[in-house]
Order: C-alpha cells, then structure tokens, then sequence
C-alpha cells in the first residue's frame, strides 16, 4: 500500500472511529499489484459502523417493496405497514451498531509479517497474497510457564472448556461417550472427543494432533522454497525442548482466498468492492498453525469460485503445473497450481460442486473432499451452506491425511454436520494409515470391494482416453486383490437438474443478503462492501456469474418451491448411495471426463469460458450434494482433447488424470489406505513421469 493510503486509511473522525467510507474509497483505487500491507490495517471493513445511516422508511418506500412484491396494501392500513417497517429499521440499525461478534486472533502467539500482493509472475504461478504466518514458540513457552493450564501445542492441559465457559475455575464436561481410541481405525457414528474453545479472544480450534514418528517420504519434482524456513522454526521449537514433533513441521501451506487469514486482505476471486481484509483467522488457521504449519499466504481462486477452468482469477491466468497453456482447473485454481509445482507443500481449498477434486484432477494433485461437517468452515466464505466444505491439497496421499488429521473435527461454531456423528475421537488419519501400509504389503487388499459406478463412466462427451486410463488404474486393485465390480446409482445423473436447482438458488442468497438457514459465523463484513448490488456493481461482475443470479431469482419467482423440494430429492440420492456402499467400499470413477481444456484469454469471452471445462463437475458434484467423503488420486496422463491438438506434436503433451473415489460418511480411512496403496506401487509425484499412459490417437 502506498504511504498515501497508509496515512488516509489511518484518519479517525472525532469520535475516534474509522473513517472507514473514505478508506474504503481509497482502497477501491489502489492498484493491488503495488498493494504491500506489512502491518495490521485500521481498515478492517467486519468492524466498520455505516456512515451512512438510511433515513426512517416513508411511504414511497413501503409502496416501492409492494410494488416489487405484486403485494396490494389498503390504503387504510398503510399506516400498520409503515409501522412495522420502522419497527424492523429501528431493529436492523441497532443490530449493525453492535460490534460484530468472532474470534479473534492471537497476534503475539500467531505473528504475521511481509504481506503484500502477488507479483505479475506470482499471480500466474496461482498466488493472491503472500504473507508468512507461524506460531511463535518462544512465546508459547514464555506462557508455559507463567501458566501451566495452556499447553505449547494449543491443547488445554488443566483446565477443561466446554461452550467457552468456566464455572467456579471448573467447566463442565460433555456427558461421557465410549468409544474407541484414535489409534485404532474408528469409522461409525460416535460423538467427538474434542472439545470446545471460547469464541472471544481466542480461536475456536480446540485439541491438535501430533504427529508420528515415523514419515513418509514424498517424492517432489523440486522442494519448497521454503523448506530451510520451517527447517528452521522446527529446531527452534526442538532446541527449547518443546514436546514431540508437531504433525506439520516443515510443511508449507496456503489458503484459498475465500479463507480468513487476519491482516491479510480477500478477493474472493473478484475485484468487485475492493479489498476486505479480517480481523479473524478461520479455525483451520490456528488448527495449521498450532500443528507446526508455515502458512505462506493465500491462492488465488477463480471468480466467486464458480469456475472450472483457470481463466477466470483476478489480473492472471494461472498456469497447469505440469503443462504450460492448459487449464490448472477451478475453481481452487491457485492450490492445485502452488501445490502441483512443487512450490508449497499443502493447500487448503474449497469444495461446493468440485473446486478441490477437479483442479487436483488436471493438476495431478490429490484433492481431499471430507465428509459434510468433518471440517469447520468456520472463518471461510459460504455461498451454499448446504454443499460449501474446505479440505486438503498435496501432492501425496500420506501429506493429504496429515493436513486432514490437522484441520478436522468440530469448533462448535459451524454447526453443518452430515446426517451422523462424527468418530469419536476423530481418527488419527497419518498413523493408521502407516499401520495400513504395513499389513496391505503383507496381505494386499485381499477382502476389499470396489464398485466401478457405471454412471461415472458413462457422461455424455467424455473422453476415451480418460476413460482408459481410469479403468487400467482400476485393474491395478485387481492385481493387489481387491474385488472389483460394476455398480449403478441411477440418481448420480438422475438427479442432477435437482442438484443444479440447489447449487443456484442457494449460492445466491448470500449475493443478495439473504444467507440464512445453518448455523455457522456469518462473514457480514465481507458483504458489507458489495452489497446491496445495483448497477455500478453487476457491471463489474463477469456473466457466468451475473446468469447465476438471474436464474436463481427466475426460480424463487416462478416455481418458489423448486428448492425445498430439490433438497428433499438430494436427500433421496444420498440414501441410495449409502445403500450402494453398503455393499462395496468404495466407489470408483474418472474425477473429470475430460482432460483439461486449454486456457481462455481473458478476451476470448464469456461462450467460450463457459464452453471450457463444462463437463468438469459431472461426477463430484453429485458427491457434494450427497455429502460422502470423495478423494481425486493422480493415476495416470492423456492427451489434450481433439479441440485443443493445433499440431501434431500436440499429442505428445501429458496431461494429468484423476480418478475419483467415493466412500461412505465419515469413512476417509479407507479412501486414504486405497490411494495410498495405488499410490506406493503404481503412481506417486510427480504423475506425468509414473503413472499409467494413454497415447493413442483419437479418431
């Protein structure tokens, strides 16, 4: 930021608040490319009190809203009208002078320095932000001491929390739940063990693992650039002789930008409002944080994260990893990319439809969606509450349960959950999967059933190379002796027009102010900034985005019910999927039917984005709206599609090819024990160079 900027956004009026409508106007005129927030902002927009207040409603008002309802008010009863208007106004206006409520970070335990935005090249390699945040040991042993109740890790020692809060220096406890040890492989409906933080003053992330003392070996095209940083904060925290190892030390990780990172500013994929910056870390922050994670800033992500392609991100087009001028996918676009190039070790990213998997299909990358409620998103902006999630990016299966075992586990603020509880205690995904690896050498996956969904390889346009690598990856579970078998989920395409329903209408809400319904903290002050939108704002909104909405408002006008009913129907798919893995273990099928699509210049315009990459989601997104845990494993490389071979010496291009696996709620276990074991024998990084080929010719 400018030094203009810094000494503007720092004014207060006289009654010691924010000047926040200039500063914001300031903020909107910045060119972010030169944007440098080394310190904390003033500017924090969650915090800002209007400066415009609305005057008290008048009659042209209440006529204006019945107008736009089709509603008649007798002209003898306007007055009750107006009444409760002001009434409700008189509400709203208290309601937005309170300070917003939230957890807040940690600055002095978690410090945060060298924020800026990305360079020209950076922004092409997938970041937004760079930033660099870690847990400052030194001050977690300072406080060891003077308080014994806290413990260096972030758990609580001492003292028991429940609800974030104490009665008579004691908290009382949830009601006892028997159930096994996290060691052992526990995937029925238990309770949690974790328990409860406060909200206020301290992040709502509660018990974090350590990890095992054994590693599993990654093999990287090229290290971190940052791996001599964590090496050193590592022995740092080892010199002071601060507990066993932390289960990510050394790791390097990035956030997609719809994830809270306080100081750091969000784009969200878009430019319009400007920039919002967070007072609060999102609870998968801490949970990183205090699990020995170097958080080294945040990645961009395609516009409102809706997209498939990587076209779409602000001032970039970010580039495929693995094959310049391809699409790294969407619409996490910027993890994949991080993540897939050796760059960052592990990406956290988000998942409505298939923003994790796709990209970590065309990136070769694996791409963790865990089940409905297994992660907290809770610091994380929500389109869809009945479908958003976060989960895991790596470039290895074993690195995927790591950051899993992490970031799992209830906060109590995001109350989503799928429609069982959750494993109590959530398992220790890395050392069960260690032990899976060890008895699978010995006795292969003799006893386990895999059900090729007959669907999944049956979508319209799909691509027969992708289809042949898949089914050869299939067979390699064959080899190791695992029964496989077509199965049928007539739902998985049946339904898709209830799923599309659902998708649009509800992640329309929230644009237009209206983000009701599941429990959870509610990012207000993010929207603050866009809305209401007019037409100054849809002007600087990209089409595919602008069709979303005018659908949705479409169906909430003429067929108002379509909604309920649609989500009444997703249900009815999710019973029949659990019936089906019931009888076999997992589901299997191409993540994405297509290979990835070459990038669209930005000037290309909205038909041909919207052309490319459009089948990407035919098989997650149904996965979503099921809300059964699905991974994408790296299995093998293609050739472009026929559209995108311009010469001939086009069809030696590699690129990556996913294959999806679905298992049962809260069953992530074995989907990690069957990537892993694929993965240690035919696959691992980078994929290109290992996995299994397809080179024929289309014809």
């Amino acid at each position: 930021m400018t030094q203009e900027a810094n000494d503007h956004a720092g004014k207060k009026g006289m009654d010691g608040e924010v000047d926040s409508a200039s500063a914001i106007r300031q903020l909107n005129q910045l060119d972010l490319s030169a944007t440098n927030l080394s310190s904390p902002s003033s500017t924090l927009r969650s915090r800002q009190k209007s400066s415009n207040p609305k005057p008290k409603p008048t009659e042209k008002d209440l006529m204006d809203l019945a107008q736009k309802l089709d509603m008649r008010i007798p002209e003898e009863l306007k007055h009750l009208y107006l009444d409760a208007l002001s009434s409700i106004h008189d509400a709203a206006e208290t309601t937005m002078q309170e300070e917003d409520y939230y957890p807040r970070p940690d600055r002095e335990l978690y410090p945060r320095s060298d924020i800026r935005f990305a360079d020209e090249d950076e922004l092409r390699r997938g970041w937004a932000w760079k930033a660099d945040v870690v847990k400052n040991y030194s001050v977690a042993k300072a406080r060891l001491k003077d308080d014994d109740s806290t413990a260096v890790d972030g758990s609580s020692s001492n003292k028991q929390q429940t609800n974030g809060k104490e009665q008579d220096g004691k908290v009382k406890e949830p009601p006892a739940v028997v159930s096994k040890d996290a060691d052992e492989d526990v995937t029925g409906p238990h309770q949690t063990s974790r328990l409860p933080r406060s909200d206020v003053d301290a992040d709502p992330s509660s018990l974090h693992p350590t990890a095992n003392e054994a590693t599993a070996p990654i093999d990287k095209k090229k290290s971190s650039s940052d791996g001599e940083d964590g090496k050193a904060i590592d022995n740092q925290r080892k010199a002071e002789g601060q507990g066993e190892k932390l289960l990510l030390e050394g790791k390097t990780v990035v956030l997609k930008d719809m994830i809270m990172l306080a100081d750091v500013p969000c784009l969200f994929g878009s430019e319009t409002g400007g920039e919002y910056i967070s007072e609060m870390d999102a609870t998968c922050v801490t949970r990183i944080l205090d699990s020995g994670g170097h958080i080294k800033g945040k990645a961009n992500c395609e516009s409102w994260a809706i997209h498939w392609t990587s076209s779409s991100a602000p001032k970039a087009i970010i580039e495929n990893p693995v094959a310049k001028g391809f699409s790294a996918g969407g619409s996490s676009s910027g993890c994949a990319a991080l993540v897939g190039s050796g760059e960052i070790d592990m990406g956290i990213g988000g998942d409505q439809s298939g923003s994790i998997r796709v990209p970590a299909a065309h990136s070769g990358i694996v791409g963790m969606r865990p089940t409905y409620g297994l992660v907290p998103t809770t610091g994380v902006i929500s389109i869809e509450a009945e479908k958003d999630i976060i989960g895991p990016m790596t470039r290895s299966v074993y690195d995927n349960a790591l950051l899993l075992e992490a970031i799992a586990g209830p906060d109590w603020i995001d109350l989503r959950q799928a429609d069982r509880p959750m494993p109590n205690p959530i398992p220790k995904y890395s050392s069960l999967l260690l032990k899976a690896r060890e008895r699978i050498d010995k006795e292969g996956l003799k006893g386990v059933k895999i059900g090729l969904l007959k669907e999944g390889f049956s979508a319209i346009g799909k691509d027969m190379n992708i289809e042949t690598v898949v089914r050869q990856a299939a067979d390699k579970f064959r080899e190791m002796g695992a029964t496989v078998v077509e199965v049928s989920c007539p739902s998985h395409f049946g339904l898709s027009q209830a799923n599309t329903i659902v998708t649009t209408v509800g992640a329309t809400g929230a644009m237009h102010g209206r983000a009701i319904g599941t429990k959870q903290l509610k990012l207000g002050g993010f929207w603050e900034g866009i809305l209401p939108f007019n037409q100054e704002r849809y002007s600087q909104l990209d089409h595919i985005l602008k069709l979303e909405i005018i659908s949705a408002e479409y169906v909430s006008r003429y067929f108002p019910t379509a909604y309920d009913r649609a989500i009444n129907l997703l249900r009815k798919m999710s019973g029949e999927v659990d019936a089906i893995l019931d009888e076999v273990d997992v589901l299997l099928m191409p993540t994405c039917v297509q290979p990835p699509p070459r990038n669209i210049k930005k000037e290309a315009g909205i038909e041909q984005l919207m052309k490319a990459g459009s089948s990407s989601s035919v098989n997650t997104n149904p996965f979503s709206a099921t809300g059964h845990p699905s991974m994408s494993l790296p299995v093998g490389w293609s050739p472009p599609a026929e559209e995108d071979i311009h010469q001939d010496s086009d069809r030696d291009i590699r690129l990556p090819v996913g294959m999806l696996m679905v298992g049962a709620k809260y069953d992530e276990m074995t989907l990690l024990k069957l990537g892993d074991a694929w993965e240690t024998r035919f696959g691992g990084y980078p994929i290109i160079e290992k996995g299994i080929g397809c080179k024929a010719h289309r014809q």
